[in-house]
């Protein structure tokens, strides 16, 4: 009777501990997925507004729908014009960094200058934007090279987006930093909260759980 007993009980413990794994590892998986569609949405958002509304005062600059034009650097007042519009567009807001590639994943465009050139063609996330397909990850950053000089220990957004000419086909790629570090440590703050309740509950149904199983065996010794 006692083996049986013990065996229940260890049964119920493993059950509420992989029960309590599931719910938790959900519940944080949740809160990074909204965090990060939300940024993303807003990400292709930014995108698209500055394509419509600035984007045409350094076309013929970038030349993202020149073919010819993709493999090509900009020159050093080129890349301060573009600079200059990029900066003044995102001023104020939580973009830390913009990089502006080619449809040939060369980095035309960085507010980082010393990436300017670099080949992104064989990353996954280009090359998702490439086919239309906007991409985002969480990274935590001890230090980072952002618009407005270094920054320290900042949870980001880095979302590929793609960028649309007229007739709505890709003609480049935008990679955006977003700034989430308050969105990120308010979510785990709440899942800290989650924990603990979660914790408080299952504890309460294993002592509930124990109690019945105990009572129950008392009752049947006595018969």
């Amino acid at each position: 009777m006692k083996k049986i007993q013990m065996f229940l009980t260890i049964a119920l413990l493993g059950a509420l501990i992989g029960q309590y794994i599931f719910i938790k590892d959900q519940a944080k998986e949740s809160l990074s997925a909204s965090i990060l569609k939300a940024t993303q949405d807003s990400n292709a958002t930014v995108t698209k507004l500055f394509i419509n509304s600035l984007y045409p005062e350094i076309e013929d600059v970038l030349q993202l729908n020149n073919a010819s034009a993709a493999s090509a650097l900009l020159s050093k007042a080129e890349f301060e014009l573009v600079d200059a519009v990029i900066r003044k567009f995102v001023l104020g807001t939580d973009v830390l960094k913009v990089k502006v590639y080619s449809v040939t994943g060369l980095t035309k465009y960085s507010s980082d200058v010393s990436q300017v050139g670099e080949d992104k063609s064989a990353n996954t996330g280009f090359m998702a934007a490439l086919r239309g397909s906007a991409g985002s990850q969480i990274t935590h950053r001890d230090a980072f090279s952002a618009m407005e000089g270094e920054v320290f220990n900042r949870d980001l957004v880095a979302s590929y987006i793609p960028i649309r000419g007229s007739d709505s086909s890709v003609i480049g790629v935008a990679e955006l930093y977003t700034d989430r570090t308050p969105a990120i440590q308010q979510s785990e703050r709440r899942f800290e909260d989650l924990q603990f309740v979660l914790i408080i509950s299952m504890t309460i149904v294993l002592l509930f759980a124990f109690g019945v199983v105990g009572l129950s065996f008392a009752i049947s010794k006595q018969r």
